[in-house]
């Protein structure tokens, strides 16, 4: 008998999902990516160290750097445009700004790019829109589409 607490599904598709999950869980592909994740390391890997830069670069050349990162993959997210585009739009930057000491000097893939999303961009946005519904007297409503671009809209008034 099935006891009454909430970690254990009372329903056939309560038990279905977790079996999913479950299944999930022992995924090749599953146990591949979470592989490949332990093994990528930390996001501050891709940046110059500030106190003791290795690019020889200034502190102020580093910030000048790691915004105009930023601010390409704030663009590139922005704008839907896929991260094989930007890799492209990096090195025709760099040939065009060859007198720009930030341009030829920026450091931005794929993977860099990914990891800047995951891991600054996605969770200051989730914050940001946590805040403004915490404020009092914010009515909100969410609404999805059923497009394929996945789209999650958040009305404020």
């Amino acid at each position: 008998m099935e006891s009454d607490s909430d970690t254990t599904p009372t329903t056939p598709r309560k038990k279905a999902k977790l079996s999913k999950v479950k299944q999930h869980l022992t995924s090749k592909k599953h146990q591949a990516k979470m592989e490949m994740r332990k093994s990528s390391g930390l996001l501050q890997k891709f940046f110059p160290k500030t106190s003791a830069s290795t690019s020889g670069l200034s502190s102020n050349e580093d910030t000048k750097l790691a915004a105009a990162e930023l601010a390409m993959t704030y663009h590139t997210v922005k704008h839907n445009l896929s991260y094989n585009s930007q890799d492209c739009s990096i090195k025709l930057n760099k040939i065009i700004y060859v007198d720009s000491k930030t341009a030829t000097n920026l450091r931005l893939a794929r993977t860099k790019m990914e990891a800047l999303v995951t891991e600054v961009l996605g969770p200051h946005s989730l914050q940001s829109v946590i805040d403004q519904l915490n404020k009092d007297n914010v009515f909100y409503c969410l609404q999805t589409d059923a497009s394929n671009k996945k789209i999650l809209n958040c009305f404020l008034w």
